[in-house]
């Protein structure tokens, strides 16, 4: 696709009668790109009609003038296929996401790293040290979609507990996770949490508290015990 296919593409993209609601988008989701209103459905049926031997041109290609298009990117970058294609395009996108929205949708689908659990595990550890706000939330989300396993439970556990930031995302993430967490295996999650030498930040204990609170995935009484863990914590 060449930059003058891809000028007629945003025009379309941004003319397209389809359901559109960009106000409430932007009450949700803080970004600095322009929002169109587009519908997640209607842009995974858009990203759907892109051929496979045009994926990383357009990848490579695009520009990121929409938060649309920023969506559109994280979708593509989930139906690359071979890891050593992939990486350096996740690393150089990954500084550019600005919102929660985006980062989400890149890492629920990113299915290759079930195929590469160790390549990614040595990139998640790289991304969990950045200064960049949504690089490290890429890690976190990307820990709690794929590696809260029999393999990488504690190590993820380990990994999550000891980032201390002040960043609202960031923060938001790690209390998700830890949620997930307590629902995939109580026992072991309220052991780890309990006896950690490392102190979470207050926080993520709150968010961690209220998110466990409002599951419907775990009992009153785990609710509770976790509840009166956070308020000593």
């Amino acid at each position: 696709m060449s930059k003058l296919d891809w000028a007629n593409f945003e025009q379309e993209l941004t003319n397209c009668d389809v359901r559109k609601n960009p106000n409430f988008t932007s009450r949700i989701v803080p970004t600095k790109f322009a929002i169109l209103g587009w519908y997640t459905p209607d842009l995974r049926a858009l990203v759907r009609s892109v051929k496979q031997d045009n994926l990383i041109y357009i990848v490579d290609n695009m520009p990121q003038n929409f938060y649309e298009e920023t969506l559109i990117k994280a979708l593509l970058l989930g139906r690359i296929k071979d890891i050593n294609t992939l990486l350096p395009r996740l690393d150089k996108f990954i500084l550019d996401i600005d919102n929660w929205a985006t980062c989400d949708m890149l890492c629920s689908d990113l299915k290759i790293v079930k195929k590469n659990y160790a390549i990614i595990w040595d990139k998640i550890e790289e991304w969990i040290k950045s200064e960049h706000e949504f690089v490290v939330r890429v890690a976190i989300v990307l820990l709690m979609r794929y590696y809260l396993n029999d393999n990488y439970f504690v190590k993820t556990l380990n990994l999550v507990t000891n980032v201390n930031s002040n960043y609202f995302y960031i923060n938001m993430a790690i209390g998700w996770l830890l949620c997930e967490a307590f629902v995939k295996d109580f026992d072991k999650t309220y052991s780890y949490l309990e006896h950690t030498s490392t102190p979470l930040n207050s926080d993520v204990f709150k968010i961690t508290s209220g998110k466990v609170r409002d599951s419907f995935r775990l009992s009153p009484e785990q609710k509770q015990r976790v509840k009166n863990m956070c308020e000593v914590k």
